[in-house]
């Protein structure tokens, strides 16, 4: 794809169906995890909390704040990784967050259980809060280190890492939503390469 401005992405992104339709996935998973969310703070008054083998034999810290912001850094440098280095593949991308989006949103409704601890951080009052399994933090994060190339894969493999050391920390979540959320979106990467690989932009 030769090279174009601001403007004339956005433009060649809204023309391309597969873009459309990868965008209107994303929009609907990210609407099915508030949906859900927001029925699990209305229905249930409080919930369970869990005991975890790795959680109850480490110290604890507040660092709600850090896991936070480094999802925020992995959100904000794929972006720039996918406009800069990756263009073609916007919609592909867009597909596996939205799959990713839309399972999170179906499964954390499915088993309603409380955070082992209910510190705010950056998003406090966000519906995104409610939920456990799996982790979204950790699923972004592994999901943008399997779809990038390069440096910027080394980058989202560190990211990845330290979110999950602070979500057990900081008791973001339990090490089983941690590590389903690896496991779940490896099967979403590799389920986008066998049905979406020709999600792309085509000029």
């Amino acid at each position: 794809m030769k090279k174009e401005g601001s403007a004339g992405k956005i433009k060649i992104l809204f023309k391309d169906k597969r873009f459309r339709v990868a965008a209107l996935v994303l929009i609907v998973g990210i609407l099915v995890n508030q949906v859900t969310s927001w029925y699990i703070k209305s229905k249930y008054t409080s919930l369970p909390i869990l005991n975890d083998i790795i959680t109850d034999n480490i110290p604890y810290l507040n660092l709600v704040w850090l896991y936070d912001l480094l999802s925020l850094l992995s959100l904000i440098s794929f972006i720039v990784y996918a406009y800069k280095k990756d263009f073609e593949k916007a919609p592909f991308f867009l597909m596996l967050f939205g799959i990713s989006q839309l399972v999170r949103g179906i499964f954390i409704g499915l088993t309603p259980f409380g955070s082992p601890k209910l510190d705010s951080g950056l998003f406090k009052g966000s519906m995104f809060r409610e939920g456990i399994y799996p982790s979204g933090h950790t699923g972004f994060s592994f999901l943008a280190f399997l779809l990038s190339e390069g440096k910027m894969k080394v980058l989202f493999l560190i990211l990845t890492i330290l979110i999950v050391a602070t979500l057990l920390i900081a008791r973001g979540h339990y090490s089983i939503d941690i590590f389903s959320a690896i496991i779940f979106n490896y099967a979403i990467y590799e389920f986008g390469n066998r049905c979406f690989k020709n999600f792309r932009i085509k000029r």
